[in-house]
């Protein structure tokens, strides 16, 4: 018995030491985790020593903000901001340091307002007031002219209109390569002769060559030997092309047709004509409308993105097309006191019995006709990229097309796909440019120098 009781009190006696050998090692480690938090909560702000290519230590706390000339030193002080812009017609990724000032001297900058009143809700417009960019330059030249992406400007910098300043959007080879390949898709029915002058300028211009995907639906397919079927049988043979078909017994309009071209792309981008839209332009300029509008869409940068590219060529546009008369707004339209209208006006024209219509959405087919439009509204259109010739509108003044046009897949599914399948909206433009699901979201539309012809051939006999 003696025995068991002594094995047993130098059992318990282990216990107790190996007790408290774990409450040191815990009181330890927590000291040296609140070591590690007290040297983090410095984070390079309280004393922050430095070393410049002579090695020479700086210490980072003396001297005034407006007397920093680095960013890092800058940032590295609690009472410094540093203030940063793009250069306009630069790269979207490129930040320039201009100033290190002082949070107590700074002055939030209010944004000017165009002499011709941009509209509360036309929100995708560069220099509307609640959009995030100040643009401005030195006072007594315009180099460098640099957009601001907060309220805070350079002291005595000179604002200026953001409409005059562009940011590049990133370029195509930028992105995952599955993210810029392209589906073109078009729609159908009876319409032989157009398809095929259609289809001929498709193969030859080069455009099946530089999609990724080719996609024909035909509305109101015969069961045997259908015309448009064969044709394209033929097409395949001759030029090995390679083509999905799809297909419905009977005529489903425009919009459950596009719905399903759209849905069996494959990728992310879709490009959408109808039967009777033939290429007019070499590829060179195929391919440069193309990726400039395909680096549109992808851009997450607020000036330089669109949600569609209108690709109807600007100067060979094909008959029919919207006169330009119907383009231009009235005088009465920037007398409302939102600036402009979202929505159709009817109006008795003062002094008679006659009224008249503004029909916004056919605002941007001015593009057609003159040379220089963003001179005469600049508040009701902006450049998109650099030097690419694009312009950009809200969609309330441009409206949705059944021309030819380019998106992301999952976007035009997330919005359009319920109003495509609404049975009094077959052919879809009618029904959808002044729906609330295309104007009140104010998607961003642009337009390029494109390189389609409308070109319809025997198709009303």
């Amino acid at each position: 018995m003696p025995h068991y009781g002594y094995k047993s009190n130098n059992k318990n006696n282990k216990r107790k030491i190996d007790l408290k050998t774990f409450i040191l090692f815990f009181f330890i480690l927590i000291q040296i985790l609140l070591f590690l938090v007290f040297i983090n909560s410095f984070d390079g702000y309280a004393i922050d020593y430095q070393y410049d290519n002579n090695y020479e230590c700086v210490n980072t706390i003396e001297g005034s903000c407006e007397d920093i000339n680095s960013e890092l030193l800058c940032r590295a002080r609690r009472d410094c901001i540093a203030i940063k812009g793009h250069h306009c017609h630069g790269n979207s990724e490129t930040e320039v340091f201009v100033e290190c000032a002082s949070h107590s001297s700074i002055k939030s900058t209010k944004k000017i307002e165009l002499e011709r009143k941009i509209p509360d809700w036309m929100i995708t417009h560069p220099d509307h007031s609640e959009k995030g960019f100040i643009c401005a330059h030195p006072p007594n030249s315009r180099v460098p002219f640099l957009r601001f992406p907060t309220k805070y400007i350079p002291k005595n910098w000179v604002q200026d209109k953001c409409i005059e300043c562009c940011v590049k959007p990133k370029p195509i080879n930028h992105y995952k390569e599955e993210d810029t390949k392209l589906t073109v898709t078009t729609l159908v029915w009876k319409e032989f002769d157009s398809f095929n002058n259609s289809l001929h300028t498709w193969i030859h211009s080069g455009l099946l060559d530089y999609a990724d995907e080719f996609i024909v639906f035909i509305n109101e397919k015969r069961a045997f030997n259908d015309p448009i079927e064969v044709l394209i049988n033929q097409y395949v043979s001759k030029f090995k092309l390679d083509v999905k078909i799809l297909s419905n017994r009977e005529n489903v309009g425009i919009g459950k047709g596009l719905a399903q071209l759209v849905l069996n792309s494959r990728n992310h981008l879709v490009l959408f004509l109808e039967k009777d839209w033939e290429i007019v332009e070499p590829y060179e300029v195929l391919k440069n409308q193309l990726d400039n509008s395909k680096a549109l869409i992808l851009s997450d940068d607020k000036s330089s993105r669109a949600d569609v590219v209108k690709l109807r060529s600007r100067f060979n546009a094909g008959e029919p097309n919207i006169d330009r008369q119907l383009c231009v707004p009235p005088f009465w339209d920037e007398e409302d006191e939102d600036g402009l209208s979202m929505w159709s006006q009817y109006r008795q024209i003062p002094g008679t019995e006659d009224h008249e219509w503004w029909l916004p959405h056919l605002f941007c087919n001015i593009y057609h006709f003159d040379k220089d439009p963003q001179h005469d509204w600049p508040n009701r259109m902006w450049p998109c990229g650099c030097d690419n010739g694009f312009l950009c509108y809200d969609s309330a003044q441009c409206g949705w097309t059944n021309n030819p046009v380019l998106f992301k897949k999952s976007w035009w599914i997330d919005v359009f796909y319920y109003l495509s399948q609404n049975e009094e909206n077959t052919s879809f433009e009618g029904g959808t440019y002044y729906s609330p699901e295309w104007i009140l979201p104010h998607w961003v539309v642009a337009q390029g120098d494109g390189f389609y012809r409308h070109h319809e051939i025997n198709e009303h006999m």
